[in-house]
């Protein structure tokens, strides 16, 4: 199994780390992706990937934490060198497998300019992605048709839409353009019928599985740090949703996520 999607660089992990990663061999989750959300933290990433060989992480930079960076421009070429620059040196470390974690987030866009400062910056993503062939790790809340719209417009054909909570019809729309879609906690709570509608819907050969650790734990955990031990258990989820055997569950979306990101 993998987690393709779990934030262990995060000081939530910080008095277990190595513990809990012990704790995920033993599960026989063998690797995890730590998406780069802003460039200060992706310094932080080198050495933590370093150590540990199951890990692979992103660079990219989260629709949250844009405040950040006043030196993105809001002309969209300018932005692109200048975040190509920024992750220039990171690009080519051997356990650096996409772009992201980056998209478009409106509900925390304030106002019009916030907004349009989002899709710039998302845009530019787009055309580091498109030119150098690497996928994407795309954050999309309230978003997915303007996010849709953008990897139509430049042929964006390989990523995932992490923590996928749409309808059938947008995850579906998501794969036909070639993306997967991120299952996780969310897909653990009866109440989300919606999201489990959608995944029921996918082909499995469409899915990706993920924690979003130490955010968005499984249905019973609320409250607690989510960990990418949780994996199997999402796993098993997926597999009641689907009607499917846990076992196929897990042989595809390990097979999805080593192909999406290049992880041999």
């Amino acid at each position: 199994m993998i987690d393709s999607h779990c934030h262990l660089d995060f000081d939530d992990f910080n008095s277990d780390r190595e513990e809990v990663l012990e704790r995920c061999r033993h599960l026989g989750v063998t690797h995890v992706v730590v998406p780069g959300v802003s460039m200060a933290q992706w310094r932080c990433l080198i050495p933590l990937v370093n150590q540990y060989a199951q890990l692979r992480f992103s660079v990219g930079v989260h629709p949250w934490f844009l405040d950040d960076y006043t030196c993105l421009s809001s002309e969209l070429f300018r932005c692109k060198a200048l975040l190509l620059a920024a992750m220039q040196p990171f690009l080519s470390h051997r356990q650096c497998c996409a772009l992201g974690e980056c998209g478009l987030d409106k509900p925390k866009a304030s106002n019009q300019a916030e907004w349009l400062q989002q899709q710039v910056v998302f845009e530019a993503h787009c055309l580091i992605a498109q030119q150098l062939n690497l996928p994407l790790i795309i954050h999309s809340v309230k978003s997915h048709d303007v996010v849709l719209k953008y990897l139509k417009q430049y042929g964006l054909t390989r990523g995932v839409i992490h923590a996928f909570h749409g309808s059938a019809e947008q995850a579906l729309a998501f794969y036909k353009q070639g993306f997967l879609l991120g299952a996780g906690g969310g897909i653990t709570y009866e109440r989300a019928r919606k999201t489990r509608a959608a995944f029921a819907a996918l082909p499995l050969e469409a899915v990706v599985l993920e924690t979003d650790a130490p955010s968005m734990p499984v249905s019973g955990r609320q409250g607690e740090r989510n960990s990418p031990e949780c994996i199997p258990g999402i796993a098993t989820h997926l597999a009641g949703i689907k009607g499917d055997d846990v076992e196929h569950v897990v042989h595809q979306t390990r097979h999805n996520t080593l192909s999406l990101f290049g992880i041999n």
